[in-house]
């Protein structure tokens, strides 16, 4: 690999991680995933023919040869942000459409938090929210699609992602459900427990090879699939079939509590063991370096903690 390859994401890595001594710590800062990190570093150490960090416990320690060219990437990396500064990227004159793909749960907890913030710092744009589908990927990757919010592993190559929320799963009943008894004496409902009632299964997330794929891949389906009487791709309407029988759901707690009302509806957590709702901001390395996408992406950093508040 010629050495003209590397970018400013591989220099910026190199600094960061001679800094913190960590892989993870320095993906944070640069706000990508720790395998696109790792990748990163693969480049630098194929460019420079050197392993550059050695790991020593916990430790990422450089080599004599990371040590020896840290300044000079130091002072490349310094000119580099200095030149960004220069052309001091101004939201408040930013004109611009972003289109974002997410599910309904994932706009309601997330967008609905982020969209309004980043109107009031940038007027001039507008937001336009699709659905996930089968063609999500290709899009982000022509450009027709900005940014993508969505439960997905693994991330295809050329692709980033970002850790916005981990959210636990819950199980949703009409109010005055023979299993709020059961919660009421036991403390915690399990599988077991629901399986006795049908269910709806939300199918949010296209999937050819699973049917239906429901949460977690399927993870809360019953192994009896004719207890399976409605499939839906929405979250936050699913709750509403259920209002005149017994049936339950299993759904991101963070968006039912936001958004249920509670006279109607009765909210049951899992168990701490179950599979856990993280949901990942994606981009295509096409826009990386996108001074208007670092921006948005970096007001999902500044959010994050009002994501999580229902």
């Amino acid at each position: 690999m010629p050495a003209e390859d590397l970018g400013n994401l591989e220099l910026k890595l190199f600094v960061s991680l001679f800094r913190t001594n960590s892989l993870k710590a320095s993906a944070g800062e640069l706000m990508i995933s720790s395998q696109a990190a790792g990748r990163q570093l693969e480049k630098l150490r194929t460019v420079f023919n050197d392993p550059l960090f050695t790991r020593n416990a916990n430790l990422m320690e450089p080599t004599e040869k990371a040590s020896e060219v840290y300044p000079q990437i130091k002072e490349l990396v310094d000119r580099f942000d200095a030149l960004f500064r220069a052309g001091s990227f101004d939201p408040a004159k930013l004109e611009r459409q972003f289109h974002i793909a997410a599910v309904d749960n994932a706009a309601v907890h997330i967008l609905t938090s982020l969209i309004p913030k980043a109107v009031s710092l940038a007027p001039r744009t507008r937001y336009w929210i699709s659905n996930i589908s089968e063609t999500t990927f290709p899009a982000l990757k022509n450009g027709s699609m900005d940014l993508a919010l969505f439960p997905r592993v693994p991330i295809p190559p050329d692709y980033y992602s970002l850790n916005i929320l981990t959210s636990g799963y819950c199980y949703v009943t009409r109010k005055g459900h023979p299993l709020e008894k059961v919660f009421a004496e036991k403390g915690v409902i399990g599988k077991r427990d629901v399986n006795r009632y049908p269910c709806a299964v939300v199918n949010a997330q296209p999937d050819t090879r699973l049917e239906p794929n429901g949460p977690a891949k399927g993870a809360f389906n019953p192994a009896d699939l004719s207890n399976i009487k409605l499939i839906i791709p929405y979250f936050l309407a699913a709750p509403y079939f259920l209002l005149h029988n017994d049936w339950t759901v299993v759904a991101p707690i963070v968006a039912m509590k936001k958004t249920l009302d509670p006279n109607l509806f009765s909210i049951f957590p899992v168990s701490e063991e179950a599979p856990k709702l993280t949901s990942r901001l994606v981009w295509h390395k096409r826009v990386h370096r996108d001074p208007a996408i670092q921006w948005l992406r970096s007001l999902f950093i500044a959010c994050r903690d009002s994501f999580s508040n229902p």
